[in-house]
């Protein structure tokens, strides 16, 4: 039948409700008259019972009851009663010796496991691990791996007092369990182990304080971290060098957003860290370059292959500057990208010594040609010299003379401009003599009057007493 132990409930006002709520045993001697009963009237009817006992039921923390009903009323008189109470008492010490059994193979049943664990964990060849003494410093139990560290025999190991072994000569390991031990809690050391090859073995210890009947044990855990610090070493070596370096280096991610550069890209390009952070290179971008350059590069890197050129970049400042770039991905096992690295060389004045390399050889290849044609000339004007000469003897009138002398000098002059002509092509200097300035101007306001449109008039200006120059005159006669 229902039950309830709540006093606001109906259900809760009956004997057994009563007797676990108030500790104590009810007995009713007329069922069919008590209006505590009533939730359960018909039920009490159909079954005709008249009376009833509830006697209150412990066990440990549990509460409960035992109800006896009977058919006859005023049926538990004290002698029955008195019966009624060694029998549940029985009952109760009888259910006690089952729970206790129970929970005392629950027990031994989690002592059993734990033993397992703790011998798995102990027999574990990966875990290096040292249950120690702190008042004998005596390694009471360990791990094979621990022996493989430690470089001795597991026996030895648990034999010897920790004392003697390398690894508690450390004091980081020895302030570190007194750290644990005052404080009740894990702490952490790095060790440096001395060995025999003349290197070092790096550990990292880990030690927890850990209760026993007896006192309390140290619990350490040791990890080889050698390797790992080698690494870390080779990383920071890396690093240093590649910031110490002068080629610029850029670190971005699959979509080309950058992630990290150099000091020397912020050199070369005015743009630090904090400019480009996840931004992409086209801050770079100068123009220079048409769309169909930089989709072939995208294409060439996205296939996981490495992209090599030249091309001109714009700094903060907006100058142009020529780079030579490498781009190439940084590809996973399953051969998807990661990133990608820049490797990028300011090569502007590369360029420029290549572009004055060809301006010389440009030169060198105009010098030949004037030299061709300086001959050509010099051929044709040797000639009117020699007839010059020839005119002037047979034809003696003053005004046929000045005739022949301006021409013989034109044609001297021309002479002078082969001699310098083949002086450029051969790469000599010219002759050098005293000249007087005002004498080599009147030379030349004289071929230019003599050349220029007649409408244009020539003034000369030169100053008295110049001082004489050295040079060469066809040459200045140019200038």
């Amino acid at each position: 039948m229902r039950c309830s132990v709540d006093p606001h409930d109906p259900y809760g006002q009956g004997p057994t409700g009563r007797a676990i709520r108030e500790s104590t045993s009810i007995v009713c001697q007329e069922m069919l008259t008590d209006p505590s009963l009533e939730p359960w009237r018909e039920r009490i009817k159909v079954h005709g019972f008249r009376s009833c006992m509830a006697i209150p039921l412990k066990l440990g923390e549990r509460r409960g009851a035992i109800t006896a009903f009977a058919g006859d009323p005023a049926f538990f008189d004290p002698e029955i009663a008195d019966l009624m109470h060694r029998l549940v008492a029985d009952l109760e010490h009888g259910l006690q010796l089952i729970i206790d059994r129970a929970d005392r193979a629950r027990v031994e049943q989690n002592l059993l496991e734990s033993k397992a664990r703790l011998h798995a964990l102990f027999g574990s060849h990966h875990v290096a691990m040292l249950l120690i003494d702190p008042l004998t410093c005596a390694v009471e139990d360990a791990t094979p791996a621990a022996a493989r560290i430690l470089n001795t025999p597991l026996d030895t190991l648990k034999t010897q007092p920790l004392g003697t072994n390398p690894l508690w000569t450390e004091r980081g390991l020895r302030e570190a369990a007194g750290q644990a031990l005052r404080h009740d809690r894990a702490e952490t050391a790095q060790l440096t182990i001395p060995l025999s090859d003349d290197a070092n073995l790096q550990l990292s210890a880990t030690l927890s304080p850990f209760p026993f009947r007896d006192g309390v044990r140290l619990l350490c855990t040791l990890e080889d971290v050698t390797e790992k610090l080698r690494a870390i070493e080779r990383l920071h070596l890396v690093q240093t060098a590649i910031e110490a370096a002068p080629t610029g280096f850029v670190i971005a991610n699959a979509l080309g957003h950058i992630q990290w550069v150099n000091p020397a890209f912020t050199a070369m390009t005015g743009y630090t860290l904090e400019h480009v952070v996840g931004r992409t290179p086209g801050i770079l971008k100068s123009g220079r370059q048409d769309s169909q350059f930089y989709d072939h590069l995208w294409k060439t890197i996205s296939r996981g292959k490495t992209w090599e050129g030249d091309l001109q970049n714009q700094r903060r400042d907006g100058a142009i500057y020529w780079e030579h770039m490498i781009i190439a991905p940084v590809v996973r096992a399953n051969g998807t990208i990661m990133h990608y690295v820049a490797i990028k060389q300011d090569i502007t004045a590369q360029k420029d010594m290549e572009n004055q390399v060809a301006r010389t050889q440009r030169l060198e290849s105009i010098g030949l040609l004037a030299g061709g044609i300086a001959h050509d000339l010099n051929n044709v004007l040797a000639p009117i010299l020699m007839a010059m000469d020839l005119f002037k003897l047979r034809y003696p009138d003053p005004a046929d003379q000045a005739r022949f002398e301006m021409v013989r000098k034109s044609a001297e002059r021309g002479a002078g401009i082969v001699r310098q002509v083949l002086t450029f092509a051969r790469g000599v200097d010219g002759e050098r003599m005293s000249l007087r300035p005002e004498h080599l101007l009147k030379e030349v306001r004289n071929l230019l009057q003599e050349t220029l449109h007649r409408n244009i008039e020539i003034d000369l200006k030169v100053e008295d007493h110049l001082p004489p120059v050295i040079g060469d005159p066809t040459q200045l006669h140019q200038v």
